[in-house]
């Protein structure tokens, strides 16, 4: 019989305080210092007008995630923001920027969730409101960097099917991973919000992986990087309570909990187990809970071209048809509970 021994269970208060990017991971919570009101007449970004579902923006400045002195570039997302709050309206949860050139987001990082507004408690992540900054617009969420790698690969590699993942992955960074939980000492969540590698996550996107035991205490990673767990899906509102099931944990030496999955990794670990209604006690009930949570969302996508160097036609092509595969992505690792529109909507 499964169950959780006494103890397991400890608040660990993440620290949040006035750092603007976790341990160097690839969620950015800007500052006051960081979020400058923009100026009128600024231009270093303009629209180009629209091109079938995809929004075209000239950049006339760097978009890489830091300035030469060192500063977080916020100020290109807000622009980024109230252009599309100018061009498209008050439409979308999220945006999406998808570089025809090259960008700097950071060592190994392949995309970025740039926070700008969560109303929702119960999921280990601070109240936040930055919308204002961003141009103005009431339904924004984030703003969702990815970096140009879909121009040179095959649809059918498999680094494109992972770079659908990364986006799936910044998606869900709106509710996750921010659980500030202890098990027997260690987070179930790395500073940088992903779920700790001795988890077993059921191989979420947000990291983790799917362990399998053997004998003698051993466990192999057998599945990582395939779907949304579900702790995600309860974080995002997407199952209720009851659906949610107890959480394997491992206690090991050989991790230190912020490594990436690699499929075939063997450790030595003891398992420990977490009830739903323990975990849902140490973080407070989700508000708004299940059956009031949002569960249509829609993206608007960018095409961030460079001055004087207008996007392929066959580069617009590899957007929209991303633009329909993470769509479908989407609801395949909801499991069809919430859907994704991306593109413009009007």
């Amino acid at each position: 019989m499964i169950r959780v021994l006494p103890g397991v269970l400890a608040l660990a208060m993440l620290a949040w305080g006035g750092c603007a990017r976790a341990a160097s991971g690839d969620v950015i919570v800007p500052n006051a210092d960081q979020l400058k009101a923009i100026a009128a007449g600024t231009n270093d970004f303009a629209a180009m007008g629209r091109a079938g579902s995809l929004l075209r923006i000239q950049a006339n400045a760097s978009y890489n995630v830091a300035l030469p002195s060192g500063a977080l570039n916020a100020g290109a997302r807000q622009q980024i923001a109230a252009l599309v709050l100018q061009e498209l309206g008050d439409h979308y949860d999220f945006i999406v920027v998808a570089p025809v050139m090259q960008v700097n987001l950071g060592e190994g990082i392949r995309g970025l969730h740039w926070q700008v507004h969560n109303d929702v408690q119960g999921i280990g992540r601070p109240l936040l409101d930055l919308r204002t900054q961003f141009g103005g617009a009431q339904r924004l969420k984030a703003v969702i960097d990815l970096d140009e790698s879909i121009l040179p690969v095959s649809f059918t590699s498999a680094e494109y099917d992972s770079l659908l993942d990364t986006l799936m992955h910044e998606v869900m960074h709106q509710w996750g991973s921010y659980v500030p939980l202890l098990v027997s000492g260690s987070p179930l969540a790395t500073p940088s919000s992903h779920w700790s590698s001795r988890y077993d996550s059921n191989a979420s996107v947000m990291f983790g992986a799917r362990w399998q035991g053997l004998d003698g205490q051993r466990w192999r990673q057998v599945k990582i990087r395939d779907g949304f767990g579900p702790l995600d899906l309860y974080l995002a509102g997407f199952i209720p309570q009851s659906e949610l099931p107890s959480t394997r944990y491992l206690l090991t030496d050989e991790l230190q909990g912020g490594e990436f999955p690699q499929l075939g990794r063997t450790v030595q670990a003891e398992e420990r187990w977490v009830t739903a209604q323990e975990l849902v006690t140490a973080l407070g009930p989700r508000v708004p809970d299940h059956g009031q949570a949002q569960r249509d969302f829609a993206a608007a996508l960018v095409s961030l071209e460079p001055v004087g160097f207008p996007a392929a036609a066959a580069d617009l092509d590899r957007l929209e048809l991303l633009r329909g595969q993470a769509q479908n992505r989407f609801a395949a690792l909801t499991g069809g509970r919430a859907r994704l529109d991306l593109g413009i909507q009007i």
